[in-house]
């Protein structure tokens, strides 16, 4: 067995070992040789190198003056030599204590194994590979956004906001026939309303069914079409947001009809910090979760459920909303006698609406936004009217009735007068027999008209019920997962960094106290040899912490494991 010296060895415990899971980072050669300086336990000015066969180049054999009992306290060891032999120069070489060897009271033998990272972390350049997972150094939500194999579980709601101006509503009808007293009913002539031609003429009733508003009026016109036979020209009655059919300055009126003529282009602007998803109008505590990485503010941890209450609905992601606005919707309707409101995004997945202007708007202007994510309304709660028969009846069969009454009136007096002689008795009788059955006829129909009971048009509708429970309305819920899910997938993060898949030079510093990297074919040069490259790279690819040296006032430590400190960018 041979030796060779060396000019001196310290040895220590540090965090590390030579599974490569966790390394240090150290931003210049002096600040490496003061750390571990100042972590030795021992230092010897001499060593024996023990040359066996079955070494290799990273794994030794060293005698040292140190007892068994010692050395046990060290897991850790750095040298130096200025030897020729050796081939080292000024160097430290830093190495893992694997095993150690009993040869007398005051000699130990240690197997070590060179530490090519602390070593070599200088003398080597990592290239572009691709990146599986790492510590981002741009955390701004939306950023990242590959999806992850972990369970989210279930969602919860965390908080709701309806449309406060679809709370009011009123009665709306479309008609064939003009309702104004002064135009008699007169037929609907077509217009262009709402981008379309339409032959119906719309009235409003602001009806509100705590208040009851234009009652009357709307009682009054049922009853005069009724009168006048035209209460079929009622194609339909429903309930309809008051807000879309106050237009502008238009007069308005509560207590008697209103005739509309065009319909009001509603907008909502909703401005919520979308950074702050999580923590928007959280009802409690316990179900809302403060994540320390924003990945969490993303789909699908969190997202923005758009619904009609109706089973019509849209799932939003956050980071998809752009620009300015914050989270910016707009509600749009149209009349017909099949009506619909829409919501859609105005700012999101890369549609963006016209520019508003709120003091000189153009109602003419058609404000676009991202309708294929909008809901839509349109099963309006259809209102019930009565049609009265009699009147109807009397109203559409008057001039016939008086024809028939006259005709058989007429009748019966030819008869008589035809009974007057001897030769049209006969006939005389058979007239006035006729002319009796025929006013018998219109007395019947009269009759049969009076004790029909009216009859009812319109019906039920689907959206009555979510009317009566006030929920007939777009409303947005913040649906998150569970804070117990919130919070493992949070650690997870912490720990672990985010799913990546690019192509550049891994983040290996960046956060202010570990990062995390782990690379597919990692790929370094450096002027080393090929067992020290590869053992490098396999680090990489395999996956590892990064620690790096705090000297944050409390200590000038490395904080190994402890995942509870504030891992922030730097």
């Amino acid at each position: 067995m041979a030796f060779s010296g060396g000019t001196r060895i310290i040895f220590c415990n540090v965090p590390i070992d030579n599974s490569y899971k966790h390394q240090f980072t150290f931003t210049t050669q002096s600040q490496q040789e003061t750390y571990f300086d100042n972590k030795k336990l021992y230092e010897k000015e001499n060593y024996l190198m023990v040359h066996r066969t079955n070494e290799t180049k990273n794994r030794q054999y060293m005698r040292v003056y140190l007892s068994f009992d010692d050395v046990r306290k060290c897991n850790y060891c750095a040298y130096f030599n200025q030897s020729a032999e050796l081939a080292i120069d000024d160097k430290w070489i830093y190495a893992f204590i694997t095993d150690y060897f009993y040869k007398s009271d005051e000699v130990t033998e240690i197997e070590i194994e060179v530490d090519v990272w602390n070593t070599y972390q200088k003398d080597i350049s990592i290239k572009h590979c691709l990146i599986e997972r790492e510590h981002t150094n741009n955390d701004t939500i939306g950023e990242n956004v590959l999806p992850e194999n972990v369970d989210i579980g279930d969602y919860i709601t965390t908080a709701k906001k309806d449309v406060t101006f679809l709370k009011s509503w009123c009665v709306l009808i479309g008609s064939t026939v003009f309702l104004e007293e002064s135009l008699n009913f007169s037929e609907s002539t077509c217009s262009f309303q709402d981008n379309k031609v339409t032959g119906l003429q719309y009235y409003a009733y602001d009806v509100e069914v705590t208040s009851g508003g234009a009652l009357a009026a709307l009682n009054t016109d049922i009853e005069r079409l009724n009168t006048a036979g035209k209460i079929d020209a009622l194609e339909f009655m429903i309930m309809f947001p008051t807000y879309f059919l106050k237009v502008g300055n238009l007069p308005w009126s509560t207590t008697e009809r209103n005739r509309i003529l065009e319909t009001e282009t509603g907008y909502m602007f909703w401005s919520a910090n979308r950074n702050k998803a999580l923590d928007f109008s959280s009802p409690s505590t316990n179900a809302h979760y403060v994540p320390k990485n924003n990945k969490l503010y993303t789909f699908p941890y969190t997202f923005l459920y758009l619904t009609n209450n109706e089973g019509n609905y849209s799932a939003l992601k956050y980071e998809r909303f752009f620009g300015n606005k914050g989270l910016s919707f707009r509600i749009n309707t149209i009349l017909s006698s099949d009506p619909r409101m829409i919501c859609f995004p105005e700012n999101y997945n890369g549609e963006i609406g016209n520019t508003l202007d709120d003091e000189n708007e153009d109602d003419t202007v058609i404000y676009n936004g991202n309708t294929e994510e909008g809901v839509v309304i349109s099963n309006f709660p259809i209102c019930d009217w009565a049609k009265n028969t009699v009147l109807n009846w009397f109203a559409n069969n008057n001039m016939q009735l008086a024809l028939n009454t006259i005709s058989s009136i007429m009748q019966i007096a030819g008869g008589v007068a035809l009974s007057s002689t001897a030769a049209g008795a006969l006939s005389g009788a058979s007239q006035i027999s006729a002319g009796a059955l025929g006013l018998g006829g219109v007395l019947a129909d009269v009759h049969t008209a009076k004790i029909q009971p009216p009859q009812a048009r319109g019906g039920a509708g689907g959206g009555s019920l979510n009317l009566r429970l006030d929920n007939l309305n777009f409303s947005f819920y913040n649906k998150s997962i569970s804070y117990v899910n919130a919070r493992i997938i949070d650690d997870y993060f912490t720990k672990y960094g985010y799913k990546t898949y690019r192509l550049k030079t891994p983040n290996i510093t960046g956060r202010k106290f570990w990062n995390y990297v782990k690379t597919n074919d990692c790929i370094i040069t450096g002027n080393i040899a090929n067992d020290e490259k590869n053992k490098i790279m396999q680090m990489f690819n395999d996956g590892v912490t990064f620690w790096h040296y705090a000297n944050d006032g409390s200590t000038t430590d490395f904080h190994v494991g402890d995942y509870s400190l504030e891992n922030e960018i730097v």
